[in-house]
Formats: structure tokens, C-alpha cells, sequence
């Protein structure tokens, strides 16, 4: 009979099957945190970056995410962002991660939403006890395994606007599906720093640059006939290219524009070429 390890002596399996979902891109790690979890009796799935994350989490909803800061097309911060805004009233305890030892990545992870923060390397009985204590805390410690929690569609501030229109785009691209996607890997590699320089100029009033941030934005989600989006990108344009700008309406405005973005962003992660499995199940 094996031995049990040094981190499970006295540990308790979960009573009920107990569904992570580990975002992380570096697969030493992806085996290292896949051997102590479905060890310690948790069912484990992998993905390799965000936008695995998100079709897996729309393919069923698990109990917990322990996510990674720095990965690539989208990071942990935007897919937790992301995530909170698809999940409606479903919520599902994140856990994030990182080895950069930065207070400003954990103020970062807590303002986008996740419920607790581990640093790298981390005790392998830490990490257990943290999820432990997460799933005693979370208020739906047994989310539905089903996607019916994730609201792409939910009521926005422009409900009657699509989302996207793939089909537009592709006929405006000549149905070049590669090319296609290649204009959303663009997409997930620059929306990131144009919202971080809108946040950054609305913060400091700085109008000029918010309005510079926007119009960029603005065309690179045109590509999706994402009028949504567009609409309320364009809003932030003209609001900050009026003589005196009111900085809270700017702020709601700002609000808006993020929110739409994620749901953009998670709407084309079902266009987006990926190669391989989606992730590892247990």
C-alpha cells in the first residue's frame, strides 16, 4: 500500500466531489499543483492561459479557480475580471497567485475580484488549508456544474447592440477564418494596456490621453462588429472632448466600457484558434 505524503497526513478529503480549475501556463507547475490537488481528493482540471479558462468555466462552472497572474494572451487579471462579470449570481471563489512578491499584485487581484491571494512558492499545506477554509466561507460552496451562471447576454446599458457579429467580420475579411483569428490574438494582446491607459487617465483627468485610449479601442473592437462596445467607447470620445469634463460621469462611463470589453472578450473565445485540448480532467 503507498505511503500517504507528508502534506495529507491528518487531512481530511473533501466529503463531496470538489471541482478546481487551475489557470496557470507553466507546466512544471500544472503537474506540481495537479499531483497535490487530485492527491488530496479534488477533482482537477488545467488551463493554459485565460482563454482555456473561460471555455472551461463555460463548460462547467467549478468550486474553485486558483489562477496565475502572469500568462499569456490574457492574464489572471483580466480573466478574473472577466469571469466576475460573466458569473451573475454564481459566484465561484478565486484564488489567485504569483511570484513577483508585490503588495500592488495582490491590491490588483482583490480589485478585480478574487477571494484570496497565495504567493509563489507557497507550503502545500497552505495552499490546502486556504482552499479548505475558502469552500467552508463561500456562500455557494456547490455551484450548479453547468454554465447556466455565466450571463453574456445579461442587460447592459445597450441591450438592443450585439455583442459581436462574427459573420459580418468574416465577410468583410473575405471568410479568411485564419486571418480572423489573428485580429482576436491582437485583440487579447492589446485591450489590456489601452483600458490600463483609460483607467490611468480618468484617474489623473488627463482627457486628452482618455480620449486617445478610447478612439484606439474603439477601432480595434470594430473588427467584431462588437456595437455594444463600440457604443459605449464612443461615449467615453465625446464625453472626454467637451470643454469641462464631469470626472464621475467619466468614471460610469469607464465602468461601462470595461464591463462591455469582458463580455466582448469572453464572447470571442469561442472564435479563437486554439490547438490541443481545452484542459486535463480527472
Amino acid at each position: 500500500m503507498p505511503s500517504i505524503p507528508p502534506y495529507l497526513e491528518g487531512a481530511t478529503p473533501p466529503a463531496q466531489p470538489v471541482d478546481v480549475l487551475v489557470v496557470e501556463d507553466t507546466p512544471a507547475t500544472q503537474k506540481y499543483l495537479f499531483q497535490i490537488l487530485s492527491g488530496a481528493g479534488y477533482r482537477v482540471r488545467i488551463a493554459s492561459n485565460g482563454i482555456r479558462a473561460i471555455r472551461e468555466v463555460k463548460e462547467q462552472v467549478p468550486h474553485v479557480i486558483i489562477i496565475d497572474l502572469q500568462m499569456p494572451l490574457l492574464d489572471g487579471l483580466q480573466t478574473t475580471s472577466i469571469l466576475r462579470v460573466l458569473e451573475g449570481d454564481k459566484h465561484v471563489p478565486i484564488i489567485a497567485t504569483t511570484a513577483r512578491r508585490q503588495k500592488y499584485d495582490y491590491e490588483r487581484f482583490v480589485a478585480v475580484g478574487a477571494d484570496a491571494f497565495i504567493e509563489k512558492p507557497f507550503a502545500v499545506q497552505s495552499l490546502l488549508e486556504l482552499i479548505g477554509n475558502i469552500l467552508k466561507a463561500s456562500p455557494t460552496p456547490s455551484p450548479a456544474h453547468s454554465a447556466e451562471g455565466l450571463h453574456e447576454d445579461a442587460a447592459m446599458t445597450t441591450p438592443q447592440l450585439p455583442i459581436i457579429n462574427i459573420p459580418a467580420s468574416l465577410d468583410r475579411l473575405g471568410g479568411d477564418q485564419q486571418l480572423l483569428g489573428n485580429l482576436i490574438t491582437f485583440f487579447y494582446e492589446d485591450f489590456p494596456g489601452l483600458l490600463d491607459e483609460m483607467r490611468g487617465a480618468v484617474r489623473r483627468h488627463d482627457w486628452v490621453r482618455a480620449h486617445r485610449a478610447a478612439h484606439s479601442l474603439k477601432g480595434l473592437v470594430a473588427n467584431f462588429g462588437a456595437e455594444r462596445c463600440q457604443s459605449v467607447l464612443q461615449e467615453m470620445e465625446l464625453q472626454s472632448q467637451i470643454a469641462s469634463p464631469d470626472p464621475e460621469f467619466l468614471t460610469k462611463i469607464l465602468n461601462d466600457v470595461e464591463q462591455e470589453v469582458s463580455h466582448l472578450a469572453a464572447a470571442l473565445v469561442e472564435h479563437h484558434p486554439q490547438e490541443g485540448e481545452l484542459g486535463r480532467k480527472v
